[in-house]
Formats: C-alpha cells, structure tokens, sequence
C-alpha cells in the first residue's frame, strides 16, 4: 500500500484504536517538541518568538488536519476518510473510524481524483448507514455526479451492491 499514510491504513484496516493512540501519541510528541522549542528560545538557544498555548494547539491541530487530508498518490485519490467508508464487518453499520476522522478536520467535501466523492464511496461500499448520515446530516445529494457523470448509483451498480442500490433509488 505504497503512499499510504498510518491514517490511511488505519481507516484501511479498521484500527480504530490503533488510530485513536497514534493521534494522542502524535500531539504528545508534537506538544513536547514545541514546548522544548519555546524554552530554548527563552534561555537563547534557538531563535524564534515563544509559542502560546493557543498556538501550539493550532499548530497541533493544522498538522493533524493536513494528516487527514493527505490523497494517497499510486490508486484512485482517496483520502483516509473515504477509505473509512467501507461497511464494518464486524458491526455493519458502525462507523466510528469514519466519525474520529472527520473529528479530526478531514474535509467531507474532498473528492478523489477522478472526481467521486464520499457518497459515491459509501455507496460503492454498500454502506447504507453512511450513506444516510452523508444525506441527512452533511447534505449530500445521491445524484451528485463524478467527472464521469457518473453518481452514486452507477457505483454501487458497478459494485453489485444491493442494498446501497436499494437505498439510493428509495432516497431518489
């Protein structure tokens, strides 16, 4: 999985625990690291201007968004979050990793390279629960079209996924 990042792989292979310590580990380590950095700039070590707690939280906070953000390069552009829109197998329609990443600012509005978006994945996914939570509570259209003209519908279609089908046609 070339280019993918631990969000990625995580959202991948449903390691919501794995991605819940690596982001706390990520902000203590970032946390400490500027902390250190503020304290040698008081005691003249390294230049700079000393860091409000604010602003190490928004430093902390853009890194993490950026992580989440990231496309993976060698497949179709997919973002951490729309990996995370697959069914969970062990609970359907679970989709906790999916709500932790997006808690963590990944933008709902990315779409791949080829220009689907999340509904297009929930659906090619055959994940109805998502799909409903994109449409109700982020005000997704489920005939919101790719840059092949192609909506959510023709994926799951593509896919062979009943009940996202279903459920698309119900919805519109």
């Amino acid at each position: 999985m070339n280019g993918y990042s631990l969000v990625h792989m995580c959202a991948q292979y449903e390691t919501l625990d794995i991605l819940k310590f690596l982001v706390e580990y990520f902000k203590q380590c970032y946390r400490q690291l500027l902390t250190q950095q503020n304290v040698d700039v008081q005691n003249g070590v390294a230049p700079g201007n000393i860091l409000s707690k604010e602003q190490i939280d928004q430093l902390i906070k853009g890194s993490i968004n950026l992580w989440v953000n990231q496309m993976t390069p060698k497949d179709e552009g997919w973002t951490a979050l729309h990996l995370a829109c697959k069914v969970n197998l062990l609970d359907k329609g679970s989709n906790e990793i999916f709500k932790l990443i997006l808690s963590l600012g990944a933008d709902p509005y990315m779409r791949n390279k080829h220009g689907a978006s999340l509904m297009h994945k929930a659906a090619k996914d055959d994940n109805t629960s998502l799909i409903t939570f994109l449409r109700d509570k982020l005000n997704f259209s489920v005939s919101e079209k790719d840059f092949f003209e192609n909506t959510p519908l023709h994926y799951s279609c593509f896919e062979n996924t009943i009940y996202s089908s279903y459920w698309l046609i119900g919805f519109g």
